[in-house]
């Protein structure tokens, strides 16, 4: 939850940016229907998706160490320079967003599958566009009187990043709605720049360890390099200094 202490106000840097204004078009109404019990579940499940991949990954590669290098001291150590993730909040975190990132379409479709296709898409509707205020709240008021309570009705300006809030209630104070909002933009815009960094980071990673971890395959099964390991450690023992016989006194 945002605190007091980071809302950036308007007021200090701005950063809602509004479209160009289109005559005879600045007010509209809205509805919007949005499942928000179904997408906090949403994010729980592709959390625990991820561990169950995670934990599926540790337990093939720890199974292959045990098998092939059962006296290899190194590869414990490597156990430990790849998986620093798990010591580390932060970096298990940013895992898991390129986990989800890469991972989407297929969750995706497997979540939609098991929870009998109930839509997470939110949903928005335009009930007109004025040129005045005053014939907007009109507008909306005769949509109340029509009968049709049963989503609210929004008033905001064209071209203006405005307030929304499940709850309207929420909405209340104005000026610290707006505030929040401004505080939003300004996270969404730097985790946006965050987030392509870290994908390529993440990228050049996955392919540097794929890459590291052919190489050291081919070199503990390649025929070639097993000769010529071979025939180094000949070569050694053959130059090395043997131990003398001692002289016996005659």
């Amino acid at each position: 939850m945002t605190t007091n202490q980071t809302i950036v106000s308007t007021k200090e840097v701005d950063y809602l940016d509004e479209d160009k204004a289109l005559r005879g078009q600045n007010y509209v109404c809205l509805s919007f229907i949005s499942p928000e019990e179904i997408l906090k579940n949403k994010d729980v499940y592709y959390f625990e998706r991820y561990l169950e991949n995670f934990a599926k990954q540790m337990d093939e590669f720890l199974s292959n160490l045990m098998d092939k290098y059962k006296e290899d001291v190194s590869s414990i150590k490597l156990i430990r320079e790849n998986n620093e993730k798990i010591f580390n909040g932060r970096e298990l975190q940013e895992d898991f967003l390129f986990f989800k990132r890469v991972q989407s379409e297929t969750i995706e479709k497997q979540f939609h599958a098991e929870n009998n296709f109930q839509t997470s898409v939110r949903g928005i509707k335009v009930r007109g566009v004025f040129e005045t205020l005053k014939e907007a709240q009109v507008r909306a008021e005769v949509l109340r009187r029509s009968g049709d309570t049963r989503f609210d009705i929004f008033v905001g300006q064209v071209g203006v990043w405005c307030p929304w809030s499940p709850n309207p209630e929420d909405l209340q104070d104005q000026e610290y709605a707006e505030s929040q909002l401004n505080t939003l933009m300004k996270q969404y815009k730097e985790n946006m720049e965050l987030r392509d960094e870290f994908y390529e980071m993440r990228k050049k990673e996955k392919l540097e360890d794929a890459q590291r971890i052919t190489k050291a395959a081919l070199e503990k099964t390649d025929p070639l390099t097993i000769l010529r390991n071979e025939e180094a450690a000949s070569m050694e023992a053959a130059t090395s200094p043997s131990e003398e016989t001692p002289l016996k006194a005659e």
